[in-house]
């Protein structure tokens, strides 16, 4: 039987001050993997637009790791790199755990297309009691979500439970189709 805290999960993980990349860039420099979640923001500087790439939610990183590495990681690094800790559970009070598929999912859409879509984190659970549905053709083959309207448009939602969800417009009905 193999110990719970040696097998590899997608942990949400909070940091301190936005010093999520900086996270990020030191789990790469270990070949730990990790995603940000991100969006592109229009700022202007000395009278010129830029557009810049920043995280969709301040703070918030998944790591895809074992829980003993990042126990050790928050035992051993936190006074001399980024302070990180467990986003929890408020029921169970144990760490969000994101299950594999639904983090495969949620990657891939987030890489896939920084337009049309929405970044939710209000009352996501809702979306759960809806069809769920596949992707049939086009960009987001494969895809599973749940067949949501937002804003008088129909949406495929990908939800993350607890933690966030993202919603795809642009997907006609005819591509998709439901899992039971």
């Amino acid at each position: 039987m193999t110990d719970p805290n040696l097998v590899l999960h997608w942990f949400v993980i909070q940091t301190n001050y936005n010093r999520e990349l900086k996270l990020k860039k030191l789990l790469d420099e270990i070949n730990v993997q990790s995603f940000i979640p991100m969006k592109y923001k229009e700022v202007v500087e000395n009278e010129q637009k830029k557009k810049l790439e920043v995280p969709v939610v301040s703070n918030l990183i998944f790591i895809c790791s074992t829980r003993a590495f990042l126990d050790e990681y928050q035992a051993t690094r936190r006074s001399n790199e980024v302070p990180i800790r467990y986003m929890r559970d408020f029921n169970t009070k144990q760490p969000v755990i994101v299950n594999d598929q639904d983090m495969h999912f949620f990657i891939q859409t987030v890489k896939l297309s920084n337009k049309n879509l929405l970044y939710l984190r209000d009352n996501i659970e809702k979306f759960s009691s809806h069809p769920k549905v596949r992707v049939t053709c086009g960009q987001f083959e494969g895809v599973e979500g749940y067949a949501v309207r937002i804003r008088r448009d129909r949406k495929v939602v990908i939800l993350l439970h607890g933690v966030i969800a993202v919603a795809i417009s642009g997907i006609h009905y005819s591509l998709l189709e439901i899992i039971k």
